[in-house]
């Protein structure tokens, strides 16, 4: 797995509590896989797999999936929170496709729930805090 977040969004009074995964991974065949899982929050909900032709196309598709969720306050009336955030350094960017159109610092994600990972090609892939500040 190179990416992932989870996001919520919920309102009592407008009886509103959805899930939204993304996860960006690449298979055993090489081939990049952009998977989203979606639905309210307590039940199975959808899953949906598409296979991106490379990396570029991958990070293109998942930033625009990012891009749609941050409407969500306009379109569904509630504003997504990060709940989750995993990037390997080079893919934590992504988020600020989401984070860049949220008004609310109380939307941030705890700095403990924020993890990258330094080298991908270092036998040490020790987990740190990302810098990126959302």
């Amino acid at each position: 797995m190179v990416f992932s977040i989870r996001l919520q969004a919920s309102d009592p009074a407008r009886n509103c509590h959805r899930q939204y995964s993304l996860v960006v991974e690449r298979d055993l065949l090489g081939d990049w896989l952009v998977q989203l899982s979606f639905g309210r929050i307590g039940t199975r909900g959808r899953a949906l797999s598409t296979v991106a032709a490379d990396e570029e196309d991958a990070r293109r598709l998942a930033r625009a999936i990012l891009r749609r969720r941050a409407t969500a306050p306009r379109r569904i009336g509630v504003a997504y929170r990060m709940t989750a955030l995993f990037a390997i350094d080079g893919w934590a960017e992504l988020t600020q496709a989401f984070a860049s159109r949220q008004r609310s610092g109380s939307d941030q994600l705890p700095a403990a729930n924020r993890i990258s990972t330094a080298n991908t090609n270092s036998p040490n892939m020790a987990p740190r805090i990302i810098a990126a500040s959302m």
